[in-house]
């Protein structure tokens, strides 16, 4: 069970609202806040003097925190602005070589896209796999595999339909086959339980602004201890190498930890709001959290049974992830969307779909507030 007093404090400022966007962003609570803020107050206060070394301490300890969360060790956290630069860090500055390919799915984000995209200009080819009957299967990801396939790259949640991915499955099959296991997991760090010792997670990038309830422009990466020497990333800095100087010719020597991937000056503001959210989540257990998101998700599947929308994804329960993606009749959009915002329901809206996303502070109110409003939409057009 989740500590819900804990939780009412943290999240009052929610609490007159139907949030349920976090898969688009979180409202931090007020921990992160008071973390974020706290930089900037420290900041101020000593002139900006020595502000590395006094944030070093929470740096390391929003390590421990991360590392906690999907079971790593602290040296394999490495602090980057976003998925995407957390994504593109591995895509480039792995070894690939001309000819190899790499395999992905049809409904990947472009933090997990565009990236390898890209790299078919230097000879990497990328293969999709296709959404079949509202599913990603592993069946299909095994039959591309082939002796020149270098990894498998996918996300932990798929955003436009909620589908989760069987990562233990999926890593086994890497381990097996001697392939890189790489994993956008934005929409389920926070929210899901994931263990990258179970699934056999060779790298994994996370932006701070979703499930680990921080804000913009900070999120990390996870590196598998014995991979990140193969990894050079797409810049160097004075804190991610030292300049080695021998007769006049320099080399680099790069860290031998994952910090080998961080900018120079990094967002210490950012790290202590992931400090303090992780911190909350850890509190408060992963596993209660997930337990709680599903069971939300549940409840609002079978409020609505019977009513004119369809899920995106399969209605097997092993692939919920507490997002859940529902198409409506066309001529509903703009009723939908008054409705919605008339009753203070925060959902995304997009293309032909709503996506319903849930946290660790939504209720049972919540499920019912969404029920009624897709049921009593219905009649609006």
């Amino acid at each position: 069970m989740l500590n819900q007093e804990l939780i009412n404090q943290e999240f009052d400022q929610i609490q007159d609202v139907h949030y349920l966007n976090i898969a688009s962003l979180a409202i931090p609570p007020h921990c992160v806040q008071k973390a974020y803020q706290g930089f900037m107050n420290d900041y101020i206060a000593f002139f900006g003097a020595d502000v590395k070394d006094r944030f070093t301490a929470t740096a390391d300890e929003a390590r421990d925190q991360l590392a906690q969360l999907i079971n790593a060790k602290p040296s394999e956290i490495g602090f980057v602005k976003n998925t995407s630069e957390g994504m593109g860090i591995i895509a480039n500055g792995y070894p690939f070589k001309s000819g190899e390919n790499i395999i992905i799915t049809d409904q990947e984000h472009g933090a997990n896209m565009n990236v390898w995209i890209e790299l078919q200009n230097k000879g990497l080819e990328v293969r999709f796999v296709p959404t079949i009957d509202k599913d990603i299967r592993i069946a299909d990801i095994k039959a591309a595999i082939d002796d020149k396939t270098r990894a498998i790259s996918i996300a932990s949640v798929q955003y436009t339909s909620g589908i989760r991915s069987d990562l233990v499955a999926l890593g086994k099959i890497c381990k097996d086959r001697g392939l890189l296991f790489i994993v956008d997991a934005i929409q389920s760090i926070g929210r899901l339980k994931l263990d990258v010792q179970e699934a056999n997670i060779d790298y994994l990038a996370c932006g701070g602004h979703k499930g680990l309830l921080g804000t913009y422009g900070v999120g990390f990466i996870y590196c598998r201890s014995d991979l990140i020497g193969q990894v050079i990333p797409p810049y160097s800095c004075h804190q991610s190498a030292l300049a080695i100087e021998d007769g006049g010719v320099y080399t680099l020597k790069w860290r031998k930890d994952s910090r080998k991937v961080e900018a120079g000056c990094l967002n210490y503001a950012g790290i202590a709001a992931l400090n303090a959210g992780a911190k909350l989540l850890n509190t408060l257990g992963i596993a209660a959290i997930e337990a709680h998101i599903l069971g939300l998700e549940q409840e609002l599947v079978e409020a609505i049974d019977g009513l004119p929308y369809v899920a995106r994804n399969p209605a097997d329960p092993a692939k919920r992830s507490g997002i859940l993606c529902l198409e409506y009749p066309p001529e509903l959009k703009n009723a939908l969307q008054q409705l919605f915002a008339d009753r203070k329901i925060y959902v995304t809206f997009r293309l032909n779909y709503i996506r319903i996303s849930f946290g660790l502070y939504n209720t049972a109110a919540d499920v019912q507030a969404m029920a009624d409003a897709l049921r009593d939409g219905l009649n609006l057009v």
